[in-house]
């Protein structure tokens, strides 16, 4: 990653039971965007490891959307709502899907099948709705909050997509309308995202003493 500011924020949790970790929970939950994808890729890991290069477009200050979308997923899991949950940043939509359905500590075993035809309304080819670094959020909901999410998003003005339903089968797959675009097995990922360091920093494995 390229040389940034970052702004930690620390705070007090009275009940730590009320916590959410970013790994999917349960079978046919539906999984929403908080948000909206934009052109806004520059500096995104999509253009530095695809395209070598750091584009212009980068994710604006929107500080009224921003407030709307956090004000949003605040209310949703005060009201119980939330069974999972994760922001879009480094990498995009795609990078936030796989994370959450490996976990922190990757060991998810639930997948989805993603249909970038849901957010056809961006006017944005695949690519960029995937790896579009503008801000937003990832929730996990029971299938029975369909309408009430709906409403709320609503009346907060904030953009919702639902981008579909967890299922036993343990792969991560994008789709555009019937055609398969990519398809990915956790086992996959997971491999990549446990030993990924070890690579980078050519560190062999160890095998068993």
């Amino acid at each position: 990653m390229p040389p940034s500011p970052i702004i930690a924020c620390v705070g007090v949790v009275k009940d730590y039971s009320m916590c959410r970790s970013i790994q999917w929970k349960e079978e046919g939950d539906i999984i929403y965007l908080v948000g909206e994808p934009r052109d806004e890729l520059g500096g995104s890991e999509y253009y530095r490891t695809i395209l070598g290069t750091l584009g212009a477009h980068v994710p604006s200050a929107d500080f009224i959307r921003e407030r709307r979308q956090i004000s949003s997923i605040i209310e949703m899991h005060r009201l119980g709502w939330i069974r999972a949950c994760h922001d879009i940043s480094q990498g995009g939509l795609l990078t936030a899907l796989a994370e959450m359905a490996l976990g922190g500590d990757g060991r998810g075993k639930l997948g989805v099948t993603l249909d970038v035809d849901e957010l056809a309304s961006c006017k944005l080819p695949p690519e960029k709705v995937l790896f579009s670094e503008t801000g937003g959020f990832i929730v996990e909901l029971p299938a029975s909050k369909d309408r009430d999410v709906l409403a709320l998003c609503t009346r907060n003005r904030v953009r919702l997509f639902k981008l579909g339903s967890l299922v036993p089968r343990s792969r991560l797959e994008v789709i555009s309308g019937g055609t398969r675009l990519a398809i990915w097995e956790l086992d996959e990922l997971r491999s990549l995202f446990m030993t990924g360091c070890r690579k980078i920093f050519g560190i062999e494995e160890r095998g068993e003493e």
